[in-house]
């Protein structure tokens, strides 16, 4: 009898797929908070991403749209940084309405589970303050982002921000009254030594 119960254990267990944890797709910036100083300042931030999946499995595509405040920071250019042999689109950049719409790739190549870049941005200091950056579905699917198996990989955006700030000169201390006054006072030492 337990010749047969420890065969049958071991058939479900050859024959009962197992289920792990689904695959996901982490994506947020690098660096995730970004200061700048002064105007017209151009600057690069990533878009990074994780692929969570068995090692085995692969991204064939992904797509993903940007916001950010418009009155402190334009897009210059959007740069791919993961395969893009069927094709790709560096998006749509709109920087009167703060976004680039439609980022994305696809892929045989694959992209294998583990960290990766998306893209980078080029952006450009115009005014000051915080601006938000955002990553969102641009096709406001569940299925923007697929697997070797073309199965829907969930996507999980981390906002991030960018800073920029004034850049006032710094007044100097009266330098030229204090050299003036410590020669001043090198004379005065010097004559008082004379007599």
């Amino acid at each position: 009898m337990k010749i047969v119960i420890l065969s049958l254990a071991l058939a479900l267990l050859v024959l009962v797929p197992v289920t792990g944890q689904a695959a996901t797709v982490d994506v947020g910036f690098d660096p995730t908070m970004t200061m700048v100083n002064g105007l017209n300042q151009t600057f690069t931030v990533d878009i990074v991403g994780n692929y969570n999946a068995d090692a085995a499995e692969s991204l064939v595509g992904g797509a993903l749209s940007l916001s950010f405040d418009q009155s402190i920071v334009n897009v210059n250019s959007v740069t791919l940084g993961v395969p893009t042999d069927i094709g790709s689109s560096t998006g749509t950049i709109d920087n009167g309405a703060g976004t680039v719409d439609t980022m994305g790739f696809g892929t045989f190549a694959g992209v294998p589970s583990g960290p990766f870049t998306f893209a980078t941005i080029e952006f450009e200091s115009v005014g000051f303050g915080t601006s938000p950056l955002g990553l969102t579905d641009p096709f406001d699917l569940i299925f923007a982002w697929a697997n070797e198996n073309f199965e829907a990989v969930p996507v999980n955006a981390t906002a991030g921000s960018i800073t920029v700030k004034d850049t006032a000169p710094v007044p100097l201390p009266a330098a030229g009254w204090l050299f003036l006054s410590g020669l001043g006072g090198l004379a005065a030492l010097r004559r008082r030594e004379v007599n």
